[in-house]
């Protein structure tokens, strides 16, 4: 399994809505993937938020989340 990245993420929602058309998976394991999703995201939200209200750089796992430091 490979790091989770933004853009990781963002292909494994694009390949669940792939499977999804193509029948190859149920509506409720993409329900299931997108509801892990918005949970990741919602938890980096706040994690920026929090970074900002303290006046402090987002953390190197925010960072390297986002790609913007090497995994």
């Amino acid at each position: 399994m490979s790091k989770l990245t933004a853009e990781t993420l963002k292909n494994e929602f694009w390949n669940t809505l792939t499977e999804l058309r193509a029948g190859s998976i149920s509506p409720s394991v993409a329900d299931s993937v997108a509801s892990q999703g918005r949970e990741i995201l919602r938890t980096v939200k706040v994690e920026l938020e929090i970074a900002k209200a303290c006046n402090a750089p987002a953390t190197a796992d925010l960072r390297r989340f986002a790609g913007l430091i090497p995994s």
